[in-house]
């Protein structure tokens, strides 16, 4: 009975479609819209997606202006049927906040229907706000830019993708990508609204997200020159055809509507991919993950074949100058330093290079970008000193160091870990098996290909552990935990920071409700030692333990030193010793660690560690030994 009156209803429906459909338009039969309504391109244009709880079908996109059909948010075929009726040119209806007619409002929808019904009479009719928006993009073709992490900010800790659209050359004239425009994705914050409140609310999906198009030097002028992020460019086998859908779908959702943004999943990357698998039906970038992260869509691009068609970088000027003073031996750095120290004019000298000139160079472009974009007096005048000699040498090598920092050639951002750990002792308690999934996204042991060496970012890490006479229980839960250890040198000296928030219970704890709370912040220095692959450290900083059983609350202040180093490639090595002395009548804390790691492949890597801790007034230290596999995807 139930499908009785659903096909009825279906019937009646396209009944009275193609009676209002005037002499114009030729109506299309029932099965041929039913069998369009499930098209790949149709869906994807009303963003339906199937829940990650259920299988229920529904639009993501939010505001009932998107829809033409008061049902269009759940039902493909309603949306179909008004979509259709609405695209006539006599039709009166108006549609967004222009208040247009549906080829104006909704040019995605409209060119898909012309290209499925290509026998219809439809005439176009004039849009000029559309008409000025495909101008201005002039577009032909797509390109996806990454920009690296900027920990600083909690919004971008994770990296921020968006699309250049690559404007048509004009005849006899090179291509300025420059003046290309980026189409950009992202939250809707009041004005000097950011921080992990931005976090938090993205979590929500309190934010409504809206898009932006400024011209492409502007995007790289913010990136590359005033938060020293690298651009990796990605190419995309998109022709003109397939650009102007991107370009009208982007429209359609801008105009009429909008989206959440969900910091999670629905966010920067997400959406620009659900907009290029509708210019690309045949390519499948989206799932319904719960995390989404920038560099999850760089890897859904490249994973697919043919999607990619080239790569290109764009270092920031602090890469460039870094990579140059790498390529000087010591003498020359030595030259470098003494050449910025000293007060007189630089002048050419029997020890003066082209590629000291072009570490120069590059040192004083970055020192404008730190100071705000204006050098002092005495730096501008060097600077233009080098510039002048720079003319009378032969230009260096171009400096091509930058392989190991593509973001589609690391590890994934999500892990899965099995871990057997053991305190020494020799009794049913001493023994765990753990297994932990962790959302995102990179810790100090992983393998730096592709990430920004010697830093953290760590989102949500649920552990569970299994002792030899029980079940699986909560081990931890770990919300975030951030390190940035900024090598200190002549050229840079900022300060090293952690922050770290959990939820635990301490290993074989004798009572089962043993949880606490633990909350670690510090700052401290980092310096680099007889390589650029270990690095020794100091912290100090706040330690508060509050435990669920008793009620109790630990804060101690904790000196830290360490040393981490990569060794032999592929592996590491981690070590460090602190001391925590509780305030009030509370025992103090010595703990110590040595960890390594050994990255077999992109998605494998083992890690071996020995943690230990001396509990003043105890006869006795704890250990704890443990050996993890980690999966990455």
């Amino acid at each position: 009975m139930t499908t009785f009156f659903k096909t009825f209803s279906t019937i009646l429906f396209t009944f009275i479609l193609c009676s209002e459909a005037l002499g114009s338009t030729t109506s299309p039969d029932l099965n041929t819209l039913e069998d369009l309504s499930q098209n790949t391109q149709w869906l994807r244009l009303l963003h339906y997606h199937k829940g990650f709880w259920n299988f229920t079908l529904k639009s993501q996109a939010d505001g009932k202006g998107f829809f033409i059909s008061p049902n269009g948010d759940h039902d493909p075929l309603a949306e179909l049927g008004a979509t259709y009726e609405a695209m006539s040119e006599t039709s009166s209806k108006r549609f967004g906040k222009d208040k247009v007619h549906a080829q104006c409002s909704f040019p995605a929808r409209y060119k898909f229907l012309k290209k499925y019904f290509p026998n219809n009479t439809w005439k176009d009719v004039s849009c000029p706000k559309l008409e000025a928006v495909l101008k201005k993009f002039n577009g032909e073709s797509l390109t996806y830019v990454f920009s690296t992490a900027f920990p600083n900010n909690p919004g971008s800790m994770f990296g921020h993708t968006f699309v250049r659209i690559n404007a048509r050359s004009e005849k006899n004239k090179k291509h300025m990508e420059l003046f290309d425009h980026g189409l950009s994705y992202a939250a809707l914050t009041p004005e000097g609204f950011s921080g992990m409140a931005l976090v938090i609310k993205g979590l929500f999906g309190l934010y409504p997200g809206f898009f932006s198009s400024p011209l492409y030097y502007e995007k790289i002028a913010e990136y590359t020159h005033f938060e020293s992020r690298d651009l990796w460019e990605y190419a995309l086998d998109i022709n003109p055809e397939e650009t102007d859908m991107f370009i009208k779908a982007t429209w359609e959702i801008a105009h009429n509507g909008y989206f959440d943004y969900y910091f999670f999943d629905e966010n920067c990357a997400f959406h620009l991919l659900s907009l290029l698998e509708i210019a690309k039906p045949e390519w499948k970038l989206t799932t319904s993950s719960f995390f989404v992260s920038p560099v999850d869509s760089i890897l859904s691009l490249t994973k697919t074949p043919g999607a990619v068609t080239e790569v290109s970088f764009r270092p920031s000027v602090k890469t460039k100058f870094l990579t140059r003073l790498k390529g000087l031996d010591s003498e020359q750095r030595e030259q470098l330093i003494e050449t910025i120290d000293s007060k007189e004019k630089v002048t050419k000298t029997p020890q003066m290079t082209s590629q000291l000139l072009d570490g120069l160079d590059s040192y004083y472009k970055y020192m404008k970008q730190r100071m705000g974009g204006k050098l002092n007096d005495e730096q501008l005048e060097k600077h233009y000193q080098v510039q002048l000699l720079q003319s009378k040498f032969p230009k260096p090598q171009k400096v091509k160091e930058w392989a190991d920092t593509r973001p589609d050639i690391g590890h994934g951002v999500s892990r899965v870990q099995l871990s057997y750990v053991s305190d020494g002792r020799s009794n049913s308690n001493s023994e765990s098996v753990d297994l932990s999934y962790k959302f995102a996204y990179h810790d100090l042991l992983d393998s730096d290909r592709g990430f920004t060496p010697f830093s953290q970012i760590d989102f949500v890490e649920l552990k569970f552990s299994k002792l030899h006479s029980e079940n699986y229980y909560l081990q931890s839960l770990r919300f975030i935990e951030i390190q940035s250890l900024y090598p200190i040198t002549f050229f840079e000296k900022r300060k090293s920071w952690r922050f770290k928030l959990e939820y635990n219970k301490p290993y074989f704890a004798s009572c089962e409700a043993c949880y606490q709370w633990n909350m670690d912040a510090a700052l401290g220095l980092s310096f680099p030692t007889f390589n650029e692959t270990t690095l020794l450290y100091s912290f100090i900083g706040a330690d508060a333990d509050y435990l669920d059983n008793t009620g109790r609350l630990f804060v101690g202040l904790k000196p830290e030193i360490g040393i981490i180093s990569q060794v032999f490639g592929r592996g590491k090595i981690w070590g460090g010793i602190n001391y925590l002395p509780y305030f009030g009548p509370h025992e103090g804390v010595m703990s110590y660690f040595v960890k390594t790691s050994f990255t077999i492949s992109q998605k494998v890597q083992l890690r071996a560690s020995l943690e230990g801790r001396d509990l003043e007034g105890s006869s006795s230290p704890e250990h704890l030994g443990r050996f993890d596999f980690n999966f990455y995807y």
